[in-house]
Formats: structure tokens, sequence, C-alpha cells
């Protein structure tokens, strides 16, 4: 007969965190925890680069044009 020891050795299932699952690629990254704001800050940290690839022009709100 088995010790019961040797049956919870025989069953331990390796544990993983979310971080290692996520840069593994295993699961998809959890940004659906993150908070709005986050949401915000990652969006303009991804206009940013953007702009500075010159894939998207810079927002100029203070470009009005006189008609004379």
């Amino acid at each position: 007969m088995n010790s019961k020891s040797t049956k919870e050795k025989r069953r331990r299932i390796p544990g993983f965190t979310l971080k290692e699952l996520e840069e593994s690629g295993k699961i998809p990254p959890y940004t659906h925890l993150m908070d709005s704001f986050d949401h915000y800050l990652a969006g303009e940290e991804r206009k940013a680069k953007e702009r500075a690839a010159n894939l998207l022009p810079a927002v100029d709100n203070n470009n009005e044009q006189s008609t004379d």
C-alpha cells in the first residue's frame, strides 16, 4: 500500500504565477483588470511612441485658420 504522502506527491500540480503564464504566451495579458486611468496612461504612451515614429501627426488644437 502506498502512503498518503506518496499519493500527495504524485497528485501535486505545478504552480504557475499569472506573470509567468503571460510572459510565456499561455494566456493573454490581464489588461481588463486595469482601471480606466491605467488604460488612459497606456494609450498616451502608445500615442507618444507613434508620434515619435512619425506615424501620427502631433495634435495641435491652436491651429485655427482665419479667413481674411
